[in-house]
């Protein structure tokens, strides 16, 4: 139905306005999607605009699943690549974002929003697969096998060594034709890119 309602506005050259509580029919059907709180506008934009670089926390809890986590802002870096990057201490040690507000200051607490299946994993012997920007320990904690995706609960390091310590902050990555149910080794390696680490406005 999603389709053919798609189908009759192109082939018509029409514009459909289209209200729905449903996030998946919104990401799927739409071309721009605005975004609606108590009667307030969040945001405007494409679909995958919306969804992988939500503006504030209502909007990327919304549009998904994700992973908030607080940080704190220690200033800036250009990458190997030329982009800049802002640098962040979070409780998984330093993480880098290239997807920040531009009137964000140089120092201050933010929160990060960080989707599931954005997180890359690895056994620790394997670490050498991902990138070292970006890269933290972690340890798995629970697994919900669903087919062709894994949805593990992750208990973060300190970002330093191999030892996870009890931060009151859990992170969920999805792995899509799950690999590392396979093995029962715990201890993983996680990567996540700089442009899926999103500092939200809120």
């Amino acid at each position: 139905m999603r389709q053919s309602i798609r189908d009759i506005c192109k082939n018509s050259h029409i514009t459909g306005v289209y209200v729905t509580h449903d996030q998946k029919e919104a990401l799927s059907m739409a071309d721009g999607v605005a975004v609606l709180n108590a009667g307030k506008l969040m945001q405007v934009g494409p679909p995958r605009q919306l969804y992988e670089r939500p503006a504030n926390r209502f909007v990327a809890d919304f549009l998904g699943e994700t992973n908030f986590v607080p940080a704190e802002v220690k200033g800036r870096d250009t990458l190997p690549d030329g982009r800049v990057a802002v640098v962040l201490e979070t409780t998984a040690g330093t993480l880098h974002s290239t997807v920040f507000p531009d009137d964000l200051p140089m120092t201050g607490n933010v929160t990060l929003s960080v989707r599931p299946e954005a997180v890359r994993l690895a056994f620790n012997g394997q670490a050498e697969s991902l990138p070292d920007l970006n890269r933290f320990h972690a340890s798995r904690r629970h697994t919900v096998y669903l087919g062709e995706i894994a949805q593990y609960q992750l208990a973060v390091s300190n970002g330093t060594t191999n030892e996870t310590t009890d931060t009151g902050v859990a992170l969920r990555a999805y792995e899509l034709n799950p690999a590392l149910l396979d093995r029962d080794e715990d201890a993983l390696t996680a990567h996540v890119d700089p442009e899926d680490v999103v500092i939200l406005q809120d």
